[in-house]
C-alpha cells in the first residue's frame, strides 16, 4: 500500500472517499470524478494529482490516470509515486525506478527506495547507503550515507527541503542532510560536506533554517552551521510563514526566527504553517491559528490537515471532508 504524506495536491482536484470508493472534487466542492477508484483507507492515503496525472490502483496494480479520469498509463506497477518534475517513481520486481508521462520507464528499476526529484536530482537508495541521480539515472553521488533528509513522497509539504522566507516551502538553500553513522550533518549537491556531521538528528531547511538536535534538545541553524536558536526545544518543526512549531513541558508554541514565542506553549500538538495557516490542537480538538498566534479558525474538528491553496482537509468522528481558508465546509464529512 502506498502511503503518502499529505493529501494536499496542489492541483484543483482533492480526493475524498464515499462508499469505500475514490472521487475528487473541485475547489468548489464540486464532484470532479465520481468515487470509482480502489482505495484500501481514507483520504490520508489518497493518491494525488501532480503534473496533470495521479497513480491509480486496478486489480493490484499501479497505473496513472489524467483529471477527467482516462487511465493513460496502464495498470502495471507493484507501486507507484506521484510524479514531480516530469518523473514518478515506479516500483517493478520488488525494485524502485522512474517513469515518465508516456509510462515508458526512463530509469531501469534497480534502487531499494527512492525520493521523487526535486531541481533535477532524486535520492536513492541501494543497499542501505543513499545517494543522488541526474534525471538519466546517472550517480551524482553514489550511495554511501546512512540516512538522507528529503527522501519522503510529500509533494506539496515536503518536510526535507529548504526554503526562502514566504509561505512557499520549496528551497534555494542547496544544503542536504545525511547521516553518517549516528550523526547528521550537511552537503552539497556535490557531497562536499558544507557542515560536518555532528547533530544527533537533523531535519531539511526551511525558509533558510533547519532544525538540528544535540544532547536531546532542537534548535535551528542557518546553511553555515551557526546557531540562529540554540538547542532548548523537546521537539520542532520546520519554518513556514516566519514561525516554526516547537515543544516545551509538553505544549507546543510556535517561535519566530529569533527563538522568541509569538504562541506561547499550550497545545496538544502543532504542524507548521502552509499557506497562512497552521493546524493545532487544543484539549482533543483542532483548528487554526494564523501568523499571529491566534485561531482564524476556531477547534472544532478531530482531525485537521495542512491547508494546500484554498482547502484543507478534516474529520469528524471518522468521516472527512474539506473546508475553505474561512472554515466554511465546501464538502461537510461524511456527504
Amino acid at each position: 500500500m502506498i502511503v503518502y504524506d499529505s493529501i494536499a495536491t496542489h492541483t484543483a482536484l482533492y480526493p475524498f472517499v464515499q462508499s469505500g470508493r475514490l472521487g475528487y472534487i473541485d475547489a468548489s466542492g464540486r464532484i470532479a470524478l465520481n468515487p470509482q477508484f480502489d482505495i484500501s483507507g481514507d483520504v490520508r492515503i489518497a493518491p494525488v494529482f501532480r503534473d496533470g496525472l495521479a497513480p491509480v490502483q486496478t486489480a493490484g496494480k499501479w497505473g496513472y490516470m489524467n483529471e477527467t479520469g482516462k487511465v493513460v498509463i496502464e495498470p502495471q506497477f507493484e507501486e507507484a509515486g506521484p510524479f514531480h518534475e516530469g518523473l514518478a517513481p515506479v516500483s517493478v520486481g520488488g525494485r524502485w525506478g522512474f517513469s515518465d508521462s508516456s509510462g515508458r520507464i526512463v530509469i531501469a528499476p534497480q534502487f531499494d527506495g527512492v525520493g521523487l526529484f526535486r531541481k533535477g536530482r532524486a535520492a536513492v537508495n541501494l543497499d542501505g547507503k543513499w545517494g543522488l541521480i541526474d534525471r538519466s539515472g546517472e550517480y551524482e553521488i553514489r550511495p554511501q550515507f546512512d540516512g538522507m533528509t528529503g527522501v519522503d513522497w510529500d509533494t506539496a509539504t515536503q518536510t526535507d527541503t529548504g526554503t526562502q522566507l514566504g509561505d512557499s516551502r520549496e528551497s534555494n538553500v542547496e544544503a542536504i542532510g545525511v547521516r553518517v553513522g549516528n550523526k547528521w550533518g550537511y552537503i552539497d549537491p556535490a557531497g562536499k560536506f558544507l557542515i560536518n556531521p555532528k547533530y544527533d538528528d537533523a531535519q531539511g531547511f526551511h525558509e533558510g533554517l533547519a532544525a538540528v538536535q544535540l544532547v536531546g534538545k532542537w534548535g535551528f541553524i542557518d546553511a553555515a552551521g551557526n546557531f540562529e536558536i540554540n538547542p532548548q526545544f523537546d521537539e520542532v518543526g520546520g519554518f513556514g510563514s516566519g514561525l516554526a512549531p516547537a515543544k516545551q513541558n509538553d505544549l507546543w508554541g510556535f517561535v519566530d526566527r529569533r527563538g522568541n514565542w509569538v504562541a506561547h506553549p499550550q497545545f496538544e500538538d502543532a504542524f507548521s504553517f502552509y499557506s497562512g495557516l497552521a493546524s493545532v490542537q487544543s484539549g482533543n480538538l483542532r483548528g487554526y491559528i494564523g501568523p499571529s498566534g491566534s485561531y482564524v479558525i476556531d477547534p472544532r474538528f478531530d482531525e485537521a490537515a495542512d491547508f494546500t491553496d484554498s482547502l484543507a482537509a478534516v474529520c469528524i468522528g471518522d468521516q472527512w471532508g474539506y473546508i475553505d481558508r474561512q472554515g466554511n465546509y465546501v464538502m461537510a464529512p461524511g456527504k
